[in-house]
């Protein structure tokens, strides 16, 4: 994934004096212009339905052509639309 920090370039500006910049490597990727991105911000990237989707996937190993995978697909999208009770 492109580095957050540098928008995928590899380097940041920093202020040496009032009107002076320069560039140095970025502390988030070290230059490479890439992050590695984790499960956790994979699956905070996904909507509803592309979250759904990838548990009903994941936990029942259905394929997206078997008519019970669409039946639990639905039902993982309607059970994360429901407010969290504890």
């Amino acid at each position: 994934m492109k580095c957050p920090r540098c928008s995928g370039i590899g380097s940041v500006p920093y202020h040496i004096d009032e009107d002076i910049f320069d560039e140095t490597v970025c502390p988030v990727c070290h230059g490479s212009g890439e992050v590695e991105v984790t499960n956790e911000v994979w699956l905070k990237s996904m909507n509803t339905e592309q979250f759904a989707e990838t548990i009903a996937q994941y936990f029942y190993g259905w394929t997206t052509n078997s008519t019970p995978y669409d039946i639990i697909l639905h039902s993982v999208v309607e059970w994360l639309k429901q407010p969290h009770k504890e």
